[in-house]
């Protein structure tokens, strides 16, 4: 029987498709070890992982502005379509962080995906995509993305269902996914932050949920933690009105969580730390391994989460910094937000 097959996306500052498969299968195999029962069952074995890359298209920017000795704003003035306020904000975000590699790594992935880089980065991973379909064999399919891979995700997925990208046009039938799966979705944030005003509405999209041909997934898995700046404002997060999905299949198809506990990574945002929290892990090893292979009774479901070590005081640490975020409404204050944040979190891992 052909193995199920899961596409990964990664999030923002250095990453590779190898480096985000192997972040998937080491998080799947730390959480799955943690059931006796299924100690020597490897993730990998049973999964096929497949990672998406994109930031190499991001660090040839990087290295051609260096090269130029350019600013990010004056790469960014060479487009005349790009909203003049918009460039006032980075030319002041150049002013307040400077050189910072927060800057030039993290921050600067969301401006180039935002701006100059978006369409290419959505062409490499709809090429992906379709290359997988195309590979099928029967195996049921999911897809991941997280951090800015959710909107890259989606916004791919977005054009890829309608009219297509460059020739690679997907069916919400032929190509509808098993299970999408959200993490730390940031699809809302880009969207309404975008300096181009590019349509790509997560709440009006065939990247939902469905028994037609109205959604490209059969399941929808959105994750978000309450103490994460990324998701503290313009969260995608649809309520139950009937206004995205017909009130009749939300419950059934749309599975949404807020997480509120922290784990070792001490980072809400992070993809190994949502991997790890108990809820999400019983739910992705239940829907993504083969059914006869990952089958837990109650008890060690129970069993395998109370080895999870959730760290309350640090918790309550970080949700008092967060406090001190009182919104995030440009591209400005979502970095500055973002860049305190991490080096918050930093700072706490060293004190313990």
């Amino acid at each position: 029987m052909p193995k199920p097959k899961l596409l990964v996306l990664h999030g923002m500052g250095a990453h590779s498709a190898e480096q985000i498969k192997q972040t998937v299968i080491d998080a799947a195999n730390s959480a799955l070890h943690r059931y006796k029962r299924f100690e020597s069952v490897q993730f990998e074995n049973e999964v096929s992982v497949v990672g998406i890359g994109y930031d190499d298209i991001f660090d040839q920017e990087r290295k051609r502005l260096v090269k130029n000795n350019q600013t990010v704003s004056d790469y960014l003035k060479t487009n005349k379509k790009i909203d003049k306020g918009f460039l006032s904000k980075i030319v002041k975000l150049e002013s307040d962080i400077g050189a910072d590699s927060f800057l030039n790594t993290h921050a600067l992935d969301v401006i180039f995906y935002l701006t100059l880089k978006g369409e290419e980065v959505r062409l490499r991973v709809v090429k992906e995509i379709a290359d997988a379909w195309a590979n099928r064999r029967n195996e049921d399919m999911h897809i991941m993305g997280h951090s800015l891979g959710t909107a890259v995700l989606h916004d791919t997925m977005y054009k890829a269902y309608t009219g297509g990208i460059d020739g690679h046009k997907l069916n919400c039938v032929t190509h509808k996914f098993n299970s999408l799966w959200m993490i730390a979705n940031v699809s809302n944030l880009t969207y309404e932050l975008s300096p181009f005003g590019i349509k790509f509405d997560p709440f009006k999209s065939k990247v939902r949920p469905s028994f037609a041909d109205d959604g490209c997934v059969e399941e929808f898995y959105n994750f978000w933690h309450t103490l994460d700046p990324f998701t503290l404002f313009h969260r995608f997060a649809p309520k139950n009105d009937g206004s995205w999905l017909p009130e009749s299949i939300y419950d059934e198809l749309y599975k949404p969580k807020e997480i509120s506990t922290i784990g070792g990574s001490l980072n809400p945002h992070d993809l190994t730390e949502f991997i790890s929290n108990p809820y999400v892990s019983y739910r992705f090893l239940k829907r993504i391994m083969p059914a006869d292979v990952f089958d837990p009774t109650l008890e060690e479901v129970n069993k395998a989460d109370a080895k999870h070590k959730n760290l309350d005081s640090e918790y309550k640490k970080i949700a008092k910094h967060i406090k001190g975020i009182k919104k995030i409404d440009d591209i400005e204050a979502f970095v500055i937000a973002v860049k305190e944040f991490e080096e918050y979190v930093e700072k706490l891992k060293g004190s313990l």
